[in-house]
This record gives C-alpha cells, sequence and structure tokens, in this order.
C-alpha cells in the first residue's frame, strides 16, 4: 500500500520536473500592403518578420512561404540561430508584376538547437492590396500585430497551444500537477475503500 503511493509521488515529481516549454515569438503576426504597381518590371517591396528568442536555448529558426505567395516572395532570412533573448528581424522582398489582391502566409519555425524535443510554428498573415492607378501608394503601412506560441515537451507527448499573458510553464504544471492530485486521491479511495471491506468480513 505504502510502496504504491511512494510510487505515485515520485511520478507527480518526476512529470513536473522533466516539463519544459518551446516558444515561438514575432513582431509582426499580420501585415496589409497597399503598393502602385506600374511599369515593366513592377514592384519589389522590402519587409521583415521580427523573431524573438524568448527561451532560456538557443533555438533554429526557419522561415517558408505558403503556395499563395511562394512565386511572389523571396525570404533573404530563410534559415538563422537565435540565441536566448536574441531577436532578428528576418527579411523578405515581394515581386509584383501586376496590380490585384494577394493573401498568404510566411510560416515561422522555432526548434531547439541541439535537435530534442518538440518546437513550435508561427505564421505570419500577409495580405496585399496592389492598385495599378496611384490611388493609394502606401507601401510602408503595415498593420502589424504580436504572436505567440508555446510548445510543450513532455515525458510522453508534445502539444502546442496559444497564451496570452499567462506564463505558459505554470499552466503546464498547473494541469500536470492536477491531474497526478486527481490519480493520487483515486488511488488512495480505493485503498481506504478495500481496508473497508477488510474490516467489516
Amino acid at each position: 500500500m505504502k510502496k504504491g503511493l511512494f510510487a505515485l509521488l515520485i511520478v507527480l515529481v518526476v512529470s513536473c520536473s522533466f516539463v519544459s516549454a518551446i516558444t515561438g515569438s514575432i513582431g509582426n503576426a499580420r501585415m496589409v500592403l497597399y503598393p502602385e504597381v506600374s511599369g515593366l518590371f513592377g514592384i519589389t517591396i522590402e519587409k521583415s518578420i521580427l523573431v524573438k528568442n524568448v527561451n532560456d536555448v538557443p533555438i533554429n529558426i526557419t522561415l517558408e512561404a505558403d503556395s499563395n505567395l511562394s512565386k511572389i516572395v523571396n525570404i533573404i532570412d530563410d534559415k538563422f540561430v537565435l540565441q536566448p533573448g536574441e531577436e532578428k528581424k528576418a527579411e523578405f522582398t515581394i515581386k509584383l508584376k501586376k496590380a490585384g489582391n494577394y493573401e498568404g502566409q510566411i510560416f515561422v519555425s522555432f526548434s531547439p538547437e541541439d535537435g530534442k524535443g518538440t518546437g513550435v510554428g508561427l505564421a505570419s498573415t500577409i495580405i496585399i492590396r496592389a492598385s495599378g492607378s496611384g490611388s493609394q501608394d502606401n507601401n510602408n503601412e503595415t498593420e502589424s500585430t504580436n504572436s505567440t506560441n508555446v510548445g510543450i515537451i513532455g515525458i510522453t507527448s508534445s502539444a502546442i497551444s496559444s497564451i496570452s499573458s499567462i506564463k505558459p510553464i505554470y499552466i503546464v504544471l498547473l494541469i500536470s500537477t492536477l491531474v497526478l492530485l486527481a490519480l493520487f486521491l483515486f488511488m488512495l479511495f480505493i485503498i481506504k475503500k478495500k481496508k473497508r471491506r477488510g474490516r467489516s468480513s
């Protein structure tokens, strides 16, 4: 009986101590651009996505445009490493030959440099309203929002979740503790029930 309770307590402690989280953060989760396309060669727009490493370990960063943008977007900083606390403006260019509406995403992947565990992914949505008449000439106008994702690396599984202001590690620890506490109380209830049956017989 005591051995079972002791083993359950060990599982609880080990689960809480081994939980770690990889967090991804970008500064431009959404861009809206209003370029004017003119001339034979069109227009080239230079933009960047602010990528931040808010973790305590070095992180591999990979950027890739989706199928909607792959033909018009050239990512200059497609792969790089960020040390803890570092941030970088990952530059890319958009080449437009004609006016029109374009929309797609640039995916930003975060993974541990040592290759252990699971990374997370974020996406920056690019919306382009390109005119050819010059009615709107706001090449540099960008609407930006910050975005953060957390990859939870546990003993048995991995998950990706979004957070707002609460630190993700506290959420993970709280959930893990509550689940294991519930199991502990259930085992305690079963043991007490067996004891009562033994006394009554």
